[in-house]
Order: structure tokens, then C-alpha cells, then sequence
């Protein structure tokens, strides 16, 4: 789906004998190639990453045949503008040259709040996000977790909703893997 590429580059690896900017480049283009050759005619960006951890410019000077276009450092955000700024032009000529879509795709997120559902045994099962992420990231024997279950439950208006939908306490109620008796 990317538009255009970023190929990283190791400059570290350098001093712990390592292969060259060039030799990793040719690498990562060839196991690109393998995985996908349409991927080989994007644009992309050759970049040299961890500069901090050269030792001036006379190490830059050492790596500058076959050097990346750019060198940066995440540590220090050293050329991180001038790289987004390079990359943005390579991400524009891409997206003109792709065909407008005549279709779209809609992205509706889950609503937040819970669903019931009545089982054929009588039980109820609370549906939802929210709900089931509640029992689901909880151990449930620990008392001082479950008592934290039970209020996220409560926020969520699940003990009410059931109430309303006619269930009455001893009634069964799943949530997720999680089973109990209404009280």
C-alpha cells in the first residue's frame, strides 16, 4: 500500500565491520525484489540512519561513496525535516500518477456501548467492546480485580441495561468467556 519507500540504512554498522551502505542497499533491494518486484519500481528514498553514532565528518567522508542521500539520527532528530521534506514530493508524483478510485471505503467505528441478547437457555449475553475488553484483560479470581470489573461494568450501564431488558437476579449473564449469576 505505501506509495513510495524508505529504504534504512545501518551507518553503525560500519564500525563493527559490517557491510557498506551499498552492500546493505543492494541487499534490501534484492530481498524487496524477491518478496515483490512491482514494489522495485516505486519511488523511494535511500536514508542513512544512526548518525550520532559516526565520529564526525571524516567517517562521513569514509561512507560517502555509495552514501545515502539523507543521514539521519532518531536519537538527536538530526534531518528528520529535510528527510520528510524530500520524501513528500516522491509520495505526491506517486499518488498523481495512480488512477482516481471510483469507489470508497466507509469506516464506522464500534459504538461503545452494549448490545444484550437473549440465548435460547434463558442466559444473556452482554455484547460490546468495551464490555467484553473488561473481562477479557482481568484476572477474574482476584477480588480487587473483579471489584474493578464490576465498576468499569457499572460505567457502562450493563447491570441498568440488563434490568431493563427484563432479566432478574439468578438470571445467567455471559460476557465473553466470563459466566455469572445476576445479583
Amino acid at each position: 500500500r505505501a506509495r513510495a519507500l524508505i529504504v534504512l540504512l545501518d551507518l553503525s554498522a560500519v564500525d563493527a565491520a559490517g557491510p557498506t551502505p551499498a552492500e546493505q542497499e543492494e541487499i534490501l533491494l534484492r530481498e524487496l525484489g524477491e518478496y515483490s518486484p512491482e514494489l522495485l519500481t516505486r519511488p523511494r528514498l535511500v536514508i542513512g540512519t544512526k548518525l550520532d553514532t559516526l565520529d564526525g565528518e571524516e567517517e562521513i567522508a569514509h561512507l560517502l561513496p555509495g552514501c545515502p542521500e539523507i543521514l539521519v539520527s532518531a536519537a538527536t532528530g538530526q534531518n528528520l525535516r529535510p528527510m520528510l521534506i524530500a520524501l513528500a514530493p516522491l509520495i505526491a508524483e506517486a499518488r498523481a500518477a495512480q488512477p482516481m478510485s471510483d469507489t470508497f471505503v466507509v469506516h464506522r467505528p464500534e459504538t461503545d456501548g452494549v448490545e444484550l441478547r437473549r440465548n435460547d437457555d434463558g442466559s444473556w449475553s452482554v455484547l460490546g467492546r468495551a464490555a467484553t475488553r473488561a473481562v477479557a484483560v482481568s484476572d477474574l479470581n482476584n477480588p480487587l480485580a473483579l471489584a474493578h470489573v464490576r465498576r468499569q461494568l457499572d460505567k457502562l450501564g450493563v447491570s441498568k441495561t440488563l434490568l431493563r431488558a427484563g432479566a432478574r437476579p439468578g438470571d445467567t449473564v455471559r460476557i465473553g468467556s466470563f459466566t455469572f449469576d445476576l445479583e
